[in-house]
């Protein structure tokens, strides 16, 4: 599960997420999914990156 560090008001948060092989025709619990690591897990970084 990833998680995220800690940061100070007026830090840019900045994440790398591998999401596999997410496809626009993929379920909706697929994307929910994800959303909800990117909010909770990762504390809503300001920048995230989908290689």
């Amino acid at each position: 599960m990833p998680t995220a560090r800690s940061r100070s008001s007026g830090q840019l948060a900045v994440t790398t997420l591998h999401v596999g092989n997410l496809d626009a025709e993929d379920p909706q619990s697929k994307f929910d999914a994800l959303a909800g690591q990117i909010v909770s897990d990762l504390a809503a970084p300001g920048i995230v990156s989908l290689p």
